[in-house]
């Protein structure tokens, strides 16, 4: 039977399966602010969606997706105990880094999270940052801090020096080519100082049964001078005969005028002999610890000092010298006496700006006469067996010449005047420094045993920082010498200075207030020691730089010498009391000049060119000194012609009528920096030269062009 129904098409596949709804994935943490609020949250990191579209911030606080919130309270548990045992047992310094982190973060596990990575430890101090954003001044706040004897807090304003006692005669301060609102601007103030009058640095004694002779020409030499109360240094010098010592004609009144000046004042820094023995003996007329040679050669010196007292003292001290001069071609024995002459010849000389070749021969010969007597510069110096052989009070001035000679002499081998020297003193430096009162009974003068005093212990301290500088100088001054010294010896005789300046006994520190010139004069040669240090590395910047990089825990030499520099300025208020601070106006002033970055780089530099102003009327060399440092501030570009011209005209108006007697032939060094490289091109005698070729020359043109 057939089928009335249509056939059924082949099958073509298998219907497709019907749509399935899709589980939703279950969050299995939500962010904090979703889970605070109870709203639905997707954990989409960084921000989900919630948060997102409410535009607020995201924060989870578990690590990833994988982690549950449980684990996520057991590592946070973890990481407080991990931060609470670092700050137990970490170094100080890293806790209180830490702890202060902890103080300005709101979460406590980044803290840690710092902390182990080492950011906290590598990240710069608030101080640091703040310190490195000034000038070099901040090594100086350093070195203030970590070295107060060196380095104590001064007022260097300038409204603060102007204000103060400078001992500078009253002068207009020229301003210099500078832009108009420079902050050097007030160098045109004028600085008013007063004279203040040197005191006695130690306590005269008082001979009551002193009886003073009677000298008809030294009563006749008073009442010309009005000077018939005069009181002297020492009362011992009311008994002076100084016709016996000296051939030249002066009065006893005169003599012990000029000794007393020179004791005074340059004494206290020099001490080329010891005053009671030599005293002593200039009045009983001995020749132990005094001689005609030493007598002349002190009061060619003097005479100086004291030509602001007596008006035939300049043409007095060139009659010293020549006499010296004389009794020193008569072939002197070897002695105390005269070694302490030579060097006191040779500053007389170069005072009067004649320090040429001939000068500097005194300076050697010392030093041979010196080492003859084994006194230093020998391998086998006298031994303490020598020593204890004399008299105490032989050994006590055997004791002060030979560290005084020795000290000049460093200072003459820092400034390029005589070679350095090897092997410094072996016997023990002066304690202290004896009195001396009259016995009745005996009817003589005898010595008492002294207290140290602030100037024995100052020249004990100075003493072994010469002593130091010796040590420096046989590398610095070598002429063999051709690269900058290692960085290991530099810096191992920085420690040195500052070690023993760091151990300065409390009275021979400075204070406000006035300071004994014994004192003063210890800090200035520790800051000037300091300047020739580094000197090299000042000129080599390469080297510097090098430093900085390598070595950030050094303090580098530009901050050293430039808080150095600053300490030497502080020292102004005792300037012109004698010839004795010319090194130290000279080395500042040429700091100032090697840098010039400071505003007030040219009020100090007039200051100092005002110093020797002020010495110019008792000592000559003062004009050849500021014709050299003009010369060199025209070379560097920081003065111009005109003004330097200018200031020197100036300046020749504060030497009222006094007339230099010869041309300038000292070979001290007036450029510290050239005469690294040409010891003679930095001479004084040379530089002095350059600056009249400079003006003369000028002058020429300026007339030519008139014409």
């Amino acid at each position: 039977m057939t089928s009335r129904m249509r056939p059924l098409a082949p099958r073509t596949g298998a219907l497709a399966p019907l749509p399935t709804e899709k589980r939703k994935k279950r969050t299995a943490v939500a962010c904090t602010p979703c889970r605070k609020k109870k709203l639905a949250c997707n954990g989409v990191r960084p921000i989900c969606a919630a948060c997102k579209a409410r535009q607020t911030a995201c924060d989870y606080t578990t690590q990833d997706e994988a982690e549950t919130r449980r684990e996520a309270q057991t590592r946070e548990h973890k990481g407080l105990g991990d931060l609470i045992e670092c700050l137990r047992t970490a170094p100080e310094e890293t806790a209180q880094a830490v702890l202060h982190e902890l103080r300005s973060s709101s979460n406590p596990l980044s803290v840690l999270r710092r902390y182990e990575s080492g950011q906290i430890l590598q990240r710069p101090s608030e101080m640091t940052t703040a310190l490195s954003t000034l000038p070099q001044i901040h090594t100086e706040l350093q070195l203030m801090t970590q070295h107060p004897a060196a380095y104590p807090a001064s007022n260097l304003t300038s409204d603060a020096i102007l204000s103060s006692n400078t001992l500078l005669e009253t002068a207009r301060i020229l301003a210099f080519d500078m832009p108009s609102g420079s902050k050097s601007q007030p160098m045109a103030n004028t600085i008013g100082c007063s004279d203040v009058l040197a005191t006695c640095l130690q306590p005269r004694q008082n001979h009551s049964d002193l009886r003073p002779a009677t000298d008809p020409q030294q009563v006749k030499g008073n009442e010309v001078t009005g000077a018939s109360s005069t009181k002297y240094f020492d009362p011992l010098l009311n008994c002076l005969h100084i016709s016996f010592w000296t051939a030249v004609s002066v009065t006893n009144h005169y003599a012990a005028g000029a000794i007393s000046a020179y004791l005074e004042t340059d004494h206290a820094i020099l001490r080329f002999f010891d005053v009671a023995s030599f005293l002593n003996d200039l009045i009983h007329l001995r020749s132990d610890h005094c001689s005609s040679f030493l007598v002349s050669s002190l009061l060619a010196m003097a005479s100086q000092q004291y030509s602001t007292e007596d008006p035939i003292a300049p043409m007095k001290s060139f009659e010293f010298e020549k006499e010296a001069e004389m009794l020193w071609r008569a072939k002197l024995d070897d002695s105390v006496p005269n070694v302490a002459g030579c060097m006191l010849l040779y500053a007389s000389i170069a005072l009067h700006g004649q320090g040429g070749e001939n000068a500097v021969t005194y300076v050697l010969e010392a030093c041979k006469m010196a080492k003859r007597m084994k006194l230093f510069g020998v391998g086998d110096p006298l031994t303490d067996t020598q020593i204890s052989s004399l008299t105490e009070e032989a050994q006590r001035a055997l004791a002060q010449t030979t560290w005084a000679t020795f000290d000049f002499y460093v200072l003459c081998a820092s400034v390029h005047v005589a070679p350095p020297l090897d092997d410094p003193p072996a016997v023990s430096i002066p304690e202290k420094s004896d009195t001396i009162y009259f016995d009745s009974t005996l009817r003589i003068f005898v010595q008492s045993q002294g207290a140290n005093s602030v100037v024995d212990e100052a020249f004990i301290y100075t003493c072994r920082f010469y002593k130091i500088h010796s040590e420096v100088l046989v590398i610095l001054r070598d002429p063999l010498m051709t690269r900058t010294p290692p960085l290991a010896f530099i810096y191992s005789k920085y420690a040195k200075y500052m070690d023993l300046m760091d151990n300065l006994p409390a009275r021979v520190r400075r204070h406000r207030g006035k300071n004994p010139l014994a004192v003063l004069q210890l800090h200035i040669c520790f800051h000037m020691f300091l300047m020739d240090l580094f000197r090299p590395f000042i000129i080599d910047k390469k080297k510097t730089q090098e430093l900085r990089s390598r070595h950030p825990i050094f303090e580098t030499p530009e901050a050293i010498f430039a808080a150095s520099t600053m300490q030497c300025i502080s020292h102004h208020d005792i300037t012109s009391i004698g010839c004795i601070w010319h090194p130290a106006f000279l080395y500042t002033a040429n700091a100032l000049l090697t840098d010039t970055t400071s505003s007030d780089w040219q009020f100090y530099f007039l200051l100092c060119v005002n110093c020797y102003a002020k010495v110019y009327d008792r000592f000559e060399f003062a004009e050849g000194t500021v014709q050299g440092l003009l010369a060199i501030a025209v070379d560097h570009g920081v003065i111009s012609k005109d003004n330097a011209a200018i200031l020197f005209r100036s300046f020749s108006g504060k030497m009222k009528s006094r007339q230099s007697s010869a041309r300038q032939t000292g070979i001290w060094t007036a450029d510290l920096t050239l005469a690294m490289r040409d010891r003679e091109a930095a001479s004084t005698a040379a530089l002095a030269e350059r600056f009249e070729a400079i003006t003369i020359f000028d002058e020429f043109i300026e007339d030519a062009g008139g014409l």
